[in-house]
């Protein structure tokens, strides 16, 4: 596989989800990738890190997003996913984020 911003080969591991989110009452299809740690050099291992399951709610944190074409896409950042009960359970941003600007 190759970078698409400067055609050079990817060495790294990364996943491609495809989620619905959901924000201010709106409800829409994402996909998101994320890159794994050089740590993790074969898909086996990456695929052994997915603990989700179809249906339930998680919360995680996204280093950037954009909309082209009608397609919302984001990239994961490294603090992890976790599931959650209630929406009312995501609220502020983990330990040692950098404030708000």
């Amino acid at each position: 596989m190759f970078d698409k911003k400067f055609g050079n080969a990817i060495r790294y591991i990364r996943a491609t989800h495809l989620v619905e989110c959901a924000w201010h009452g709106h409800i829409d299809r994402v996909i998101i990738s994320e890159r794994f740690s050089e740590q993790i050099t074969t898909v086996e291992e990456a695929q052994a890190t997915f603990s989700y399951s179809r249906g339930r709610r998680y919360v995680f944190y996204i280093d950037w997003f954009k909309r082209e074409r009608g397609q919302t896409y984001a990239s994961l950042s490294g603090w992890g996913i976790e599931e959650i009960e209630d929406a009312r359970e995501a609220v502020g941003a983990p330990p040692g984020a950098p404030p708000p600007p």
